[in-house]
């Protein structure tokens, strides 16, 4: 599968349409699985995403396990962990 790139104009629009379509995914999984399990990628880049997400509407967020994944394998008081 080819991913699809979208391009945004501004912090604002990436958090509008980033939260639809991580939503609408959930929404849809979950009327296919009784649980979801997600992993969540760290940094301050999606965090805007995440707080909107929490609120979104239609995701039942008590069956969706969420773990974190970063791809660097850093001990915790390093400054490049996140």
């Amino acid at each position: 599968m080819k991913p699809t790139i979208y391009k945004t104009a501004d912090a604002g629009e990436f958090t509008r349409k980033g939260t639809t379509l991580i939503a609408d995914f959930l929404a849809a999984r979950l009327r296919e699985k009784r649980v979801l399990n997600v992993a969540l990628s760290g940094g301050k880049s999606p965090v805007s995403v995440y707080a909107a997400l929490a609120r979104a509407p239609g995701v039942d967020w008590s069956r969706i396990n969420l773990f974190l994944a970063d791809e660097r394998y850093v001990p915790l008081n390093s400054a490049e962990s996140n």
